[in-house]
């Protein structure tokens, strides 16, 4: 029985697939994938680099987690399903005489969809721990009015183009001076 299943499988041919990336990377070619049936290539993860997609070297120390969500005239559609900062970024940023705040929240959008979202800050120099607590829950109320007023597709676009990191640095100036605001982690929830 196994060796009639063996030789199916045997005689189907493979075929070839085009994978690429998400409408915020303009549907640009990230890869090919063989496989021989179509609907086992959807709900493959992928991850990439953010520079590769963006030709942008600052974002080099980005990670983008993509899903093939759709398959198309031999081509494989992706969404964007994560963002995340490489923790070799966090180490060297991370340095003596600084202080670093850690946070972790599900925030929910403008179109009612629950996303995890860890940010990072880190100060200029060493605080109490009441500057340090003053600044995690200012960053969770910031964040909180923020996303839910926007979408999904434009919490990416804001991720990728430095805007949430940037406001929320500025936000965060008039409690204490911060060496780097960014979004650690930012993904769908289950």
């Amino acid at each position: 029985m196994a060796e009639l299943k063996q030789e199916k499988l045997s005689k189907r041919k493979k075929e070839w697939f085009d994978i690429l990336a998400s409408k915020e990377f303009n549907e640009s070619l990230i890869g090919e994938t063989i496989c021989f049936n179509e609907d086992s290539l959807v709900g493959r993860v992928l991850y990439s680099n953010l520079a590769a997609l963006t030709n942008d070297a600052r974002t080099q120390n980005v990670r983008i987690k993509l899903v093939i969500n759709e398959i198309k005239d031999k081509k494989a559609y992706t969404k964007l399903n994560g963002y995340q900062i490489l923790p070799a970024f966090v180490r060297r940023v991370v340095k003596l005489g600084k202080d670093r705040v850690d946070d972790s929240l599900v925030y929910k959008t403008k179109d009612n969809l629950s996303v995890i979202v860890k940010p990072l800050l880190i100060t200029k120099n060493k605080v109490k721990k009441s500057i340090l607590s003053n600044l995690r829950l200012s960053a969770r109320e910031f964040l909180n009015k923020y996303i839910s007023k926007i979408s999904y597709d434009e919490l990416v676009f804001d991720l990728i183009n430095y805007k949430l990191q940037k406001e929320l640095k500025n936000n965060m100036k008039r409690i204490y001076p911060l060496d780097v605001a960014e979004i650690r982690i930012m993904e769908l929830a289950k």
